[in-house]
């Protein structure tokens, strides 16, 4: 009995290790705060210089009171680098896809800024503002794992948030990418959750979205390309495991799987959606499987028994 609740006590010991730190915020969860990413390779946190962030983000030499800190209509190649790069190669993103703001400057338009999202959107965010109808796609070169985990917090466009990995930054349309398509509930058009490839179109996968347009989620896909599975996450929580070999009837089986690039982005398609914040882009590798955990804490129990008989 005493060895039964030392094995418990082991057990929720190094659960409670295991997990301390990764909080989950509904409508945003900040870099470094995810349970679903066990080591970072890229993340961005848009932080405005004068609360920590990168330098020359605005090209003026600092936050400007009253103005966008990283202009969308700035110079090319101005300010654009990849916040964290954790030793792997440097990063930058394409220009003019977003300026770089706070809470304090976001820009209503037709679609008003929904306020916080509780995980950082006070020391800044990106904001895009466009004409409704239209699409972009955002992303970096990757190409580190084959499993890896795809994660940012949006406000949802009451079209569609993408989630891509592929072979062309900033374009999902190109082939060898595959996208998954994240709508608000209840979309009587088109699918709430979606798989798309340029390839075949878009496919239903079944999967229920919990979203509601114009307001704060965070958005993950776990891509594995060995088990040509993706699984997909709102807030953390698993929509389901899309099978990419049977969905759709099979219509992806001929369709490759890439790591190259790692894109998100959204759509506006029929909607009158002017707008869209983003915040805390992050990827890399996947936590340890709970099964995994099981056999390491199996393991401490075993040396523990050892240690108890030859005393």
């Amino acid at each position: 009995m005493r060895f039964a609740r030392l094995q418990c006590l082991i057990g929720l010991t190094a659960l409670s290790a295991f997990f301390a730190g990764s909080t989950v915020l509904a409508g945003g969860v900040a870099v470094g705060d995810s349970s679903l990413i066990g080591t970072l390779d890229y993340s961005d946190t848009f932080t405005a210089y004068d609360f920590g962030g990168l330098e020359d983000r605005d090209g003026l030499g600092g936050f400007n009171m009253g103005i966008v800190d990283y202009p969308a209509d700035g110079m090319p190649g101005e300010g654009l680098a990849v916040e964290s790069n954790y030793g792997n190669p440097l990063r930058v993103w394409s220009d003019w896809k977003w300026s770089l703001n706070l809470e304090t400057n976001a820009l209503n338009g037709v679609t008003p800024f929904p306020g916080p999202s509780g995980a950082g959107t006070d020391t800044g965010m990106t904001q895009s503002g466009f004409s409704a109808g239209v699409y972009y796609d955002w992303g970096i070169e990757y190409g580190l794992r084959d499993r890896f985990v795809l994660q940012w917090d949006a406000t949802q466009t009451h079209d569609r948030i993408d989630l891509c990995a592929g072979v062309e930054r900033d374009n999902i349309f190109a082939a060898g990418s595959v996208s998954v398509f994240i709508r608000p509930s209840g979309n009587s058009i088109y699918p709430e959750v979606g798989l798309y490839s340029p390839l075949v179109g878009e496919v239903d996968t079944g999967l229920a979205s919990p979203t509601q347009g114009g307001q704060w989620y965070n958005y993950a896909a776990l891509f594995d390309l060995p088990n040509r599975t993706i699984e997909v996450f709102v807030d953390e929580v698993s929509l389901g495991v899309i099978n990419v070999n049977t969905v759709g009837g099979g219509a992806f089986v001929q369709v490759e799987m890439n790591n190259d690039v790692v894109n998100v982005g959204f759509s506006s398609f029929n909607t009158n959606d002017d707008r869209i914040w983003t915040d805390n882009f992050q990827v890399g590798a996947v936590v340890p499987e709970p099964g995994t955990i099981a056999l390491l804490l199996g393991g401490l129990a075993a040396l523990v028994a050892v240690s108890r008989k030859r005393k």
